[in-house]
């Protein structure tokens, strides 16, 4: 490929796209670097040691042919014959120059919960997850020129669920197939994808498409609202027509506000969703509903950021995702909350984004000001006095209630600098 991502996303609106090359990169180097690294990461030697045979690892499952030196009088010529990522099932012939006793190991990985080994026209073994030594299925015998090992992982699609500590990710899932982590795109979907909820039972199906992507499964999942949805690997999104994308999904049923101190996640950062544990009747906040878009967002932001929930520490605060305007100066400019049905709504609360301590180049607004859809028109909403701007906290303005669809702030930006948002929450008539 002639274009790069250099950083990775979970979530889009649209604007962030594949970057070319340019000479002081390291990760179209390391790609280089890595392809003729790869023999020595699918394959490795335990050399025989005391009352122990020598041992070959198989690490990784790709359509291939090798030779491995197992001993110095033992050259090992090995054929993967697999489908994998698409498809578990997996066929190696092994071919060793002198029959004799020694292991081989076959990787299962931690995704997979069920698999099945056997060798030649053997019984079938089912693995067991516990008796695996350090990930390692262990198949000790004396190999002969053409012996075949059939391997089957199961790859049914899963629901992932993060830590309750990712807030970012409370309420939400990814979708996963074997290795492969999908994502929505709306490409697929005609829609704004980030705004899509999982049906609490999706009816997972899987379809190979040779015509796409050069050949992948997509998923296939019901929403809540009772659309299809297609979801593709995540490492291929960004080559068609631009717009939405998210991977972690929200789903129904699923806790916005789950217990942090669940000791079931010991030890734990990702695991599949039960589906029993999805009983929530919680529904979305008025905040939560809204969609959020702008004028303008530099390329490395998001209009997420805006209502992700995460309150920022003081104006700078880089460890958030922020909303800016980047590279905009001196402009008018506006962000915007659209909602499905109407919201009544008395007031705003911003966290402005200034970065004058790192001598970057946004700083609070000139000014702001608020308005509101009424039919196709926006209007500005009745203000008492003039609306603060302030550093290190929040900026709150009140007006008279407004019943309304959508709420903008057209904003201001100085001469010469541009400006940001790290937070944007509205406030509700009690």
């Amino acid at each position: 490929g002639e274009h790069f991502f250099y950083v990775n996303p979970l979530a889009s609106g649209g604007n962030h796209h594949r970057q070319p090359f340019f000479g002081c990169a390291c990760c179209p180097t390391n790609v280089v670097r890595l392809i003729p690294s790869v023999p020595g990461y699918v394959y490795a030697v335990r050399p025989a040691g005391e009352n122990k045979p020598p041992e070959l690892f198989v690490n990784l499952y790709m359509g291939s042919t090798a030779q491995v030196a197992l001993s110095s009088d033992n050259l090992v010529a090995i054929r993967q014959e697999t489908r994998y990522p698409w498809d578990g099932h997996i066929v190696l012939t092994v071919s060793p120059e002198v029959e004799r006793e020694w292991v081989l190991r076959l990787r299962i990985p931690s995704w997979c919960r069920e698999a099945r080994v056997a060798v030649n026209d053997g019984a079938i073994t089912s693995v067991e997850r516990e008796k695996l030594d350090r990930g390692y299925y262990l198949l000790r015998k004396t190999w002969k020129k053409g012996d075949k090992v059939t391997l089957d992982l199961a790859m049914p699609v899963e629901r992932i669920e993060a830590h309750p500590l990712v807030v970012a990710n409370r309420g939400r899932v990814a979708i996963q197939r074997g290795p492969i982590v999908y994502c929505l795109e709306a490409v697929d979907n005609g829609f704004d994808v980030r705004t899509a909820v999982l049906a609490q039972d999706p009816q997972f199906e899987t379809e190979f498409r040779p015509d796409l992507l050069g050949g992948v499964v997509v998923v296939k999942a019901t929403a809540n609202d009772g659309r299809r949805l297609i979801a593709v690997p995540y490492h291929l999104w960004d080559h068609r027509d631009p717009g939405p994308m998210v991977v972690w999904i929200r789903q129904a049923g699923k806790s916005r506000h789950p217990d942090t101190n669940d000791p079931t996640w010991e030890g734990q950062l990702y695991r599949p969703v039960d589906p029993a544990s999805l009983t929530s009747e919680e529904k979305l906040t008025t905040l939560e509903a809204a969609r959020p878009s702008a004028s303008h967002c530099w390329t490395h932001d998001s209009v997420e950021a805006l209502n992700d929930g995460l309150e920022p520490q003081n104006s700078n605060d880089h460890s958030i995702p922020r909303f800016t305007w980047w590279d905009h100066r001196g402009t008018q400019e506006w962000v915007q909350y659209d909602w499905d049905k109407p919201v009544t709504l008395k007031g705003v609360r911003v966290y402005w984004f200034d970065d004058e301590p790192r001598k970057g180049h946004c700083r609070l607004p000139a000014s702001w000001r608020i308005l509101y859809r009424q039919g196709d028109q926006w209007v500005p909403v009745k203000v008492a006095g003039e609306l603060p701007i302030v550093k290190d906290n929040w900026s709150e303005g009140h007006f008279e209630p407004v019943e309304t669809t959508g709420l903008r702030l057209e904003v201001q930006l100085q001469p010469d600098w541009s400006g940001g948002i790290l937070e944007w929450q509205v406030i509700e008539p009690r």
